[in-house]
């Protein structure tokens, strides 16, 4: 039987590690809190109308107000929004939402709620948002001081200084199904949508691909706070958003033919991989197989159509185009700087893919550069791996230039092996590197440098990691209710179901849109039809598979 135990070893296990641009201000936070905040300051004609509270409003609309807020607090009226399902505030009850309505939840209001010409709402917060979550910023790098918002928010849960990661655990062959029924009921009220659908050369006689039924979709999630345009980005057609949902989704593959599997299926049809047994470590029953990275937004992209992703195949297929750097069976996604892109390799580098330990003379060097650097900036290394406690989050913190240089050097050497030796690069003659901040040695349980060698500035921290099970097989029921009593481990594999997973909104304020604006509607984790950025995930790689030029490089399912 597939247990909840199940989910969480594979969630663990297939871990994507994060490498964030040192400029990065805005990083994965819990949607818990951003739930929860209830600002402070009144819905008045002097300030910016923030909440957190759920509004509906006519896409026509011109200006929001009280009378838009179906949920939570417009301050002094109203309340934190609840984490239930339950009428008035409940994040999990359903709204009503007209066809040419849009449902979202507005956090830190508008920034010009109060134009005098009635030209206003064309624009966020990034000042309030950025104040909000300065516990995770900081945290992660020491050089953003810790602060908040003025006047202080109010909160009901406790705080997080930590990243959060939703893993959702799903049988892939949902997608497929998903999307058949959302062209049945597009189909049936005469509505448009996005033409493209998910497909298959072979359908069965109901229209629904069943290529992926053998495969298991890991996606995790990550809600960033705010997106904007990175600093060296000259692209007219990236906005800011309030409230930016990004995932990274690994296909792993079956690779037992049980036949009692397929027929074993739950509620929604999902097959149970494990028909007839309990097994307790399950990762070489699967294969690998993908990653697809989302790829952020371009302007009005969730409007009209599919969401933009990256895909390529975890197994070798002799094409320098398609690699893929891992870590045992993590992958490493670079996170472009404000925009959040999920990016394959770094500009200028070139890495070969490996699972060899670290080589200790490039690890020396790339430690004692980036040492050197002081504390500029921050770059966040996300790690899960067999040799590394589980969930370790590092972050070295360095400047410039030069920090390139170091993290290309320090992460070749875990990925060249250690035979023969690298020798063309000369040792630095002194291991007393000055450091302006940070820890002066990598967490415990990473590998010790061998001399001469110095670690990289860093401190350790433990990112927060959701379970977020789909499978309805184990009697033990996800948990719904937030705070965990502990974090989910092998040990303690707790599996959730937020009562805010299936909100179909926006999770930011909601635009004006105007020939000068530079901001965009916050983005939705999932839509009316159930589509999520796994379900777009979904659709990227079987297009990526439908490519003709897969076929020259031996790609199928």
């Amino acid at each position: 039987m597939f247990k909840n135990l199940n989910s969480v070893e594979l969630a663990l296990a297939f871990q994507p590690i994060l490498l964030f641009d040192p400029s990065e201000r805005f990083y994965p936070i819990a949607a818990e809190e951003w739930l929860d905040h209830l600002a402070t300051d009144p819905w008045d004609g002097k300030t910016n109308k923030r909440g957190s509270a759920v509004m509906v409003v006519d896409r026509n609309t011109t200006s929001f107000g009280d009378i838009d807020v179906q949920a939570g607090s417009h301050y002094p009226t109203g309340d934190h929004l609840a984490l239930s399902n339950i009428e008035p505030n409940g994040i999990g009850q359903e709204f009503t939402v007209g066809f040419n309505q849009d449902l979202f939840i507005n956090v830190a209001g508008w920034d010009d709620a109060l134009s005098p010409d009635n030209q206003g709402y064309t624009k966020g917060s990034l000042q309030y948002l950025d104040l909000l979550f300065r516990s995770v910023s900081s945290n992660i790098n020491p050089i953003i001081p810790l602060d908040e918002p003025r006047p202080s928010p109010e909160f009901t849960l406790p705080r997080l200084s930590v990243p959060t990661i939703y893993a959702e655990v799903e049988w892939a062959g949902t997608y497929p199904r998903l999307d058949k029924e959302r062209r049945d009921s597009v189909k049936d009220n005469k509505q448009l949508d996005f033409p493209p659908s998910i497909e298959s050369d072979e359908p069965d006689k109901n229209n629904i691909m069943l290529d992926l039924d053998r495969y298991i979709a890991i996606t995790y999630y990550m809600l960033y706070p705010a997106m904007e345009p990175a600093l060296s980005s000259e692209d007219d057609e990236i906005h800011k958003r309030e409230g930016q949902w990004e995932a990274i989704t690994i296909f792993i593959k079956n690779i037992f033919d049980d036949l009692g599997m397929r027929k074993s299926r739950d509620g929604r049809q999902r097959m149970d991989f494990f028909y007839g047994n309990d097994v307790k470590e399950c990762i070489d029953y699967f294969e690998p197989r993908f990653v697809v990275f989302s790829k952020g937004y371009t302007t009005g992209e969730d409007l009209d159509s599919p969401l933009a992703a990256e895909v390529r195949p975890l197994f070798n297929v002799n094409n320098p185009n398609l690699g893929v750097i891992r870590f045992g069976t993590n992958t490493v996604a670079f996170v472009g700087a404000g925009l959040h892109k999920n990016l394959f390799n770094i500009a200028g580098a070139v890495v070969i893919p490996g699972d060899s330990p670290p080589d200790p003379t490039l690890n020396s060097i790339g430690g004692a550069i980036m040492g050197a650097a002081g504390t500029g900036a921050g770059i966040c290394l996300a790690f899960i791996a067999s040799s590394i406690p589980p969930a370790v989050v590092v972050c070295l913190v360095v400047s410039g230039v030069v920090f390139l240089i170091g993290l290309v050097l320090f992460v070749l050497s875990w990925l060249l092996k250690d035979d023969p030796t690298i020798t063309e690069v000369p040792l630095p003659s002194s291991t007393d590197v000055a450091r302006r901040g940070g820890g002066q040695a990598l967490p415990p349980g990473f590998p010790t440098l061998t001399s001469p060698g110095v670690a990289p500035v860093g401190k350790g921290l433990k990112a927060m990691i959701r379970v977020i099970d789909r499978f309805g097989f184990d009697p033990e029921l996800p948990e719904s209710s937030y705070p965990l009593p502990e974090p989910t481990s092998l040990e303690n594999p707790i599996v959730e179901m937020p009562t805010w997973w299936n909100f179909s909104g926006r999770w930011g304020v909601r635009t004006v849109h105007r020939a000068t604006s530079e901001w965009d509607s916050g983005t939705c984790r999932v839509d009316k039809y159930g589509r999520s950025r796994g379900y777009w995930n979904t659709y990227r790689l079987i297009k990526f598979i439908s490519d003709p030029d897969r076929k020259s490089d031996n790609i199928r399912l």
